[in-house]
């Protein structure tokens, strides 16, 4: 392969890759007129990429490009908020777990059963008996469960090896896309 075979210089495609490009393109369109969050979530997405027929699969390729970066910063954007979010439900759990401690301890020294307010009642009542673990190198094994896990990394160091594992084996590898954004 030549410096110019691997240019990312787009030369003019070949009637099959147009074909493949217009197919591509049809799939793609299909997968996403079935898409019913799209329009919730990813309406910037459909419109640049519904906008217009593509048929030049460079084109077609750049928008995908820049869609799967917009998708990735989206996912990231996603996942910090779930982070927030966590760390709120944390904070209120913990309030709640304050709130209700404060409860019990009034109840008591009002020498309360249960007090009713305007979204609800507090109860005091009898707990049902719980485990209270002592020694837990002492209880017999069948009160534990055992998983069978299975550590891929070291099949995978064994299988480089060679070694020959019975329901296991090396892939060829294969191609990988990486993108590498720019912005």
């Amino acid at each position: 392969m030549t410096d110019a075979d691997s240019s990312d210089e787009p030369r003019a495609p070949s009637a099959y890759q147009i074909e493949q490009a217009v197919s591509a393109w049809q799939q793609l369109k299909a997968t996403l007129l079935a898409d019913e969050d799209l329009a919730d979530d990813e309406n910037p997405i459909g419109r640049a990429l519904m906008a217009a027929n593509i048929t030049d699969p460079h084109i077609l390729l750049e928008r995908l490009i820049d869609a799967t970066i917009w998708l990735e910063r989206r996912a990231d954007e996603a996942a910090d908020l779930e982070s927030e979010m966590y760390q709120r439900k944390q904070r209120y759990s913990k309030r709640v777990e304050r709130f209700r401690f404060q409860i019990l301890d009034l109840l008591r020294v009002l020498e309360l059963k249960s007090r009713r307010a305007r979204l609800a009642q507090a109860l005091l009542t009898s707990a049902p008996p719980s485990t209270v673990i002592t020694d837990e190198e002492a209880i017999p094994d069948k009160y534990f469960k055992t998983t069978r896990t299975l550590n891929r990394q070291e099949l995978l160091h064994d299988l480089k090896a060679g070694e020959d594992i019975t329901g296991a084996s090396l892939s060829t590898g294969g191609t990988t896309l990486q993108i590498r954004k720019l912005r």
